[in-house]
């Protein structure tokens, strides 16, 4: 039982870590854009934390939505094993978080450019 509710705090662990992660690389470089763009704080700041909350979300959805329970004799690779499928399914989600949040803020660019530099 132990080593079940270990496994699922290594994968939660590890997808949220995986969130933040992408979330900060992104961070700096689409701030940048959006300001540039949309020229409102309010609006990059929204949709910052819209772009945290979906990572955060889908990354939990795909680790709730796994089952972590292993018998009490189960070998180490197999709680790897188990930890690598429940991830699989969290970085699923994430991605289409991302390709989502790709989707809008390319429309925004593209509507919301500078109507000089047509």
């Amino acid at each position: 039982m132990a080593a079940n509710i270990l496994t699922f705090v290594i994968a939660l662990v590890l997808a949220a870590g995986t969130a933040l992660a992408i979330h900060r690389l992104l961070r700096s470089s689409t701030t940048a854009l959006l300001d540039e763009v949309v020229g409102l704080k309010a609006a990059t700041t929204f949709y910052f934390r819209m772009l945290c909350l979906s990572l955060f979300l889908s990354a939990a959805t795909g680790i709730l939505g796994g089952s972590f329970d292993l018998k009490p004799d189960a070998r180490f690779m197999e709680y790897v094993w188990k930890i690598a499928a429940v991830l699989s399914s969290a970085f699923t989600g994430m991605l289409i978080a991302l390709l989502v949040f790709l989707s809008v803020v390319t429309i925004l660019v593209a509507v919301l450019r500078r109507r000089d530099q047509r």
